[in-house]
């Protein structure tokens, strides 16, 4: 059985949501129960993540072992190459799981593995490192910040383009999620070194936000590159995680990509 923890709601075409470094399934906000009403949706907490446990012999935390655990997820609940849905490291692995054609679809937003290294060492893992020690603050001091939205703005100003668009409850459990994640350290290191070089023949959409301050938005030049064979988007108003920015949009972004994989099938 995988360790895998998930949520599986709703009925139709089957989609999996992968959330990014740090975070949980609950990054997703409002998408899964919108997007329900119309698809098999399935909400996963990556190894280290969430309700997942670290990963087990004979699997780790590199990316293909975790991409591994994934399909043998799908096998576990009898879904045959689901769409799949990525943000961030989760973007990276929804790529990695069209390359090996093991999903009808792909569709990453600010997905790693374009950025330099000087990108990454300068801009992201600064901002994600701060994030992490920000998050062992006492729970008094996290519950404030989550409620005052001046300061909610500031703390998360690096996912959101604007995070008072977050709910204070959410914004809690985000920073506890970030806090207790065993995996962020392991994931971390290997987020650094991901590298999306080649084609990929599964249908791919790739989105990303034009005040994205994470995975700064000239990245998508380098995806537009790297796959040319994929649709690229430039969504202005979101940040890195669009979710909470236009979930309206990202959920019509999944059931256009269904629609065309299914036309194309």
């Amino acid at each position: 059985m995988s360790a895998i923890n998930y949520t599986r709601t709703g009925q139709g075409e089957p989609v999996v949501l992968i959330h990014g470094l740090g975070h949980h399934g609950n990054a997703w906000g409002k998408v899964p129960a919108m997007l329900s009403e119309h698809c098999d949706v399935v909400v996963v907490d990556l190894p280290g993540h969430g309700g997942s446990s670290a990963p087990t012999a004979p699997h780790t935390y590199n990316l293909d072992s975790i991409a591994d655990q994934l399909e043998e997820l799908f096998d576990e609940l009898e879904v045959d190459r689901p769409h799949v849905v990525g943000n961030s490291l989760g973007g990276f692995l929804a790529l990695e799981l069209a390359r090996r054609a093991a999903v009808v679809s792909a569709t990453a937003i600010s997905p790693a593995g374009f950025g330099t290294q000087r990108e990454l060492l300068g801009i992201a893992m600064p901002q994600l490192l701060a994030l992490k020690l920000a998050s062992m603050a006492p729970r008094r001091v996290l519950s404030a910040v989550s409620q005052r939205p001046g300061l909610r703005a500031v703390a998360f100003r690096a996912l959101y383009s604007d995070p008072r668009r977050q709910t204070p409850e959410d914004a809690y459990k985000d920073s506890l999620n970030l806090r207790q994640s065993s995996g962020f350290w392991p994931l971390l290191i290997r987020a650094s070194k991901t590298h999306v070089g080649r084609d990929i023949p599964t249908p791919v959409t790739i989105v990303w936000g034009t005040d994205d301050r994470l995975l700064i938005p000239r990245q998508a030049d380098r995806a537009a590159r790297a796959l040319p064979s994929a649709t690229v988007e430039r969504w202005p108003g979101c940040g890195h995680v669009p979710m909470v920015d236009d979930p309206e949009r990202v959920v019509r972004l999944i059931q256009r990509q269904v629609e065309r994989a299914s036309v194309a099938g």
